[in-house]
C-alpha cells in the first residue's frame, strides 16, 4: 500500500511539474536621489535579462537609460508591455514617443 502511494506521488509529481504556470518574477523598486543610480543599474539589468516577456507599470519614464534597455528587449523579440499614466504622451523629457516608435504596446492610464 504504501509502495503504490509512493508510486502515485511520484507520477503526480512527475507528470504535474509541465503543468505548473510559468514562474513570474515581480521586482519594484523605489527610488530616492540617493539610491537613482543603483536603481537605475538594476532596472536595466532586469530589463536586458528578459527573454520571454516584459510588463512595465510606471508614474513617468524620462530616463533615456532605462528606455534604451526597453527599446532593447523589444528589439530581441522580448514581448513589452508598459502602462503609463495618460499625462505621459506630453511629459517633458519623457520617452512615451521614443517606445511608441519601437512599437512597445502602451497602455494609458488615466491617474
Amino acid at each position: 500500500m504504501v509502495n503504490r502511494a509512493a508510486v502515485a506521488l511520484g507520477l503526480v509529481l512527475f507528470l504535474g511539474i509541465p503543468l505548473v504556470g510559468q514562474v513570474c518574477t515581480t521586482q519594484s523598486y523605489l527610488v530616492s536621489r540617493e539610491t537613482a543610480v543603483a536603481a537605475q543599474t538594476a532596472i536595466v539589468q532586469t530589463v536586458d535579462g528578459a527573454s520571454r516577456s516584459l510588463d512595465l507599470a510606471v508614474s513617468n519614464l524620462v530616463d533615456g537609460v532605462i528606455a534604451d534597455a526597453i527599446v532593447r528587449a523589444i528589439q530581441r523579440g522580448v514581448a513589452v508591455r508598459v502602462i503609463l499614466p495618460a499625462a505621459a504622451r506630453s511629459e517633458v523629457g519623457g520617452q512615451y514617443s521614443r517606445l511608441l516608435d519601437a512599437g512597445a504596446p502602451l497602455k494609458l492610464s488615466p491617474t
